[in-house]
């Protein structure tokens, strides 16, 4: 049957979206990217850009992020230009150990 994971709606009402493992923490440098980024926020600093190449992990880091402003009480608007980078978004929001 598969591993267990968590379904997400698919805004585009295409497919549903399973994360395979239902654990996946930042890796050392996704948390030492979001660590940065907080730091210069605390300092005052709210104009960022993060710069990571190819396959390293964006989507996640900054999906931990917008989660964690939401489990504070914040809100969060997440646009794309692309179909395929929503569905992106929606697996990467759906993994339930990022708060």
């Amino acid at each position: 049957m598969g591993e267990p994971g968590y379904n997400v709606v698919d805004l585009f009402g295409n497919k549903d979206f399973v994360v395979a493992n239902n654990y996946c923490p930042l890796r050392a440098y996704q948390q030492k990217a979001v660590d940065l980024l907080r730091a210069n926020f605390a300092k005052g600093i709210r104009r960022q850009i993060l710069c990571m190449p190819t396959g390293s992990g964006k989507t996640v880091v900054f999906s931990y992020i917008a989660k964690a402003h939401v489990a504070k009480g914040g809100r969060v608007l997440i646009l794309t230009n692309r179909e395929e980078l929503c569905h992106q978004v929606l697996s990467a929001l759906a993994i339930p150990s990022f708060l």
